[in-house]
This record gives structure tokens, C-alpha cells and sequence, in this order.
């Protein structure tokens, strides 16, 4: 009964490493996937924050632009 366990262990130990290295491997992707998924998240507020800057330009551009239109039509109208 004893040599049985004995055996049983010497069969399992391996295996048991086996898993251990394989648990140590998956949680430092993990770690490296949650660092890739809070670089993106960055990178998305980084994008969400210049859009939001050149719609602001483009809106301003717009305004400005109008402005000299107007000017130009007021001054076609003068001449």
C-alpha cells in the first residue's frame, strides 16, 4: 500500500510542476494583456480628446469661414 502511494506521488509530482508552470505562464499574459488593454484605454482617450479638439477647430474654422464669406458678399454688393 505505502510503495502504491509512493508511487502514485512520484507520478503526480511531475504533472503537479507541470501545472504550476503552466498557471505562472498564464497569469503573467494575463498580467501583459490587462497592461496591453490600459494602453488602449489610454490610447482611446488620447483619440477621444483630439477628436473632440478638431471638431471644436473645425466648428470655429466653420464660423470664421462664414464670416468671410459675408464680408465678401458684402463687399461684392458695395462695389
Amino acid at each position: 500500500m505505502m510503495v502504491a502511494i509512493q508511487d502514485l506521488r512520484g507520478s503526480l509530482e511531475p504533472k503537479l510542476h507541470a501545472v504550476t508552470v503552466d498557471v505562472t505562464l498564464v497569469r503573467e499574459d494575463l498580467k501583459k494583456i490587462a497592461e496591453k488593454v490600459s494602453n488602449a484605454e489610454m490610447d482611446i482617450a488620447r483619440l477621444e480628446s483630439t477628436s473632440k479638439m478638431l471638431e471644436n477647430q473645425v466648428q470655429f474654422l466653420t464660423v470664421e469661414h462664414k464670416k468671410i464669406m459675408a464680408r465678401q458678399e458684402d463687399q461684392e454688393g458695395r462695389a
